[in-house]
């Protein structure tokens, strides 16, 4: 991957989730994993949906859904009901408030990296969404930074 991924919670927003991350943080998580890579479509909604989706399985607990802010490009979302998360790598305005954003991307230039890995397709089995899935996982080590690192 080129570079780290930076994200900045937001704590007045989804204050629950942003809990659960940091307790994530601090106690390690082997198996956080990005497996979904999809660029921004040329037109349209979609596919691709323009995100980049990965898996926190080391959370504690289930977030709840919280607040009503709607997905944009840079925020971090989780997908209800699940441990389950997305980078917007456009802004979804489509989807409206239908997950709960818990983050900010400060530097989007290692998710776009991430966007261009190679992928096969995969039809969902119960929705019929075409979804790109990568061809390898990228797992990724969840840290806090040290004060005074977070604009860098």
């Amino acid at each position: 991957m080129d570079g780290e991924i930076h994200i900045s919670l937001l704590d007045a927003v989804a204050p629950r989730t942003c809990e659960l991350v940091s307790e994530l943080a601090q106690t390690g998580c082997t198996t956080c994993r990005f497996y979904r890579n999809e660029l921004p479509p040329e037109a349209g909604y979609g596919p691709p949906y323009g995100l980049l989706q990965g898996s926190l399985e080391g959370l504690q607990d289930t977030p709840p859904r919280e607040d009503t802010v709607v997905a944009k490009k840079g925020h971090v979302c989780m997908i209800p009901g699940t441990k389950e998360f997305f980078i917007a790598a456009n802004d979804h305005d489509e989807w409206g408030s239908a997950h709960t954003v818990w983050g900010m991307v400060q530097n989007m230039t290692p998710v776009t990296s991430l966007l261009h890995k190679p992928f096969h397709t995969v039809t969902h089995p119960t929705y019929g969404t075409v979804m790109r899935l990568m061809n390898t996982d990228v797992s990724f080590v969840i840290g806090r930074l040290p004060p005074g690192d977070h604009d860098q």
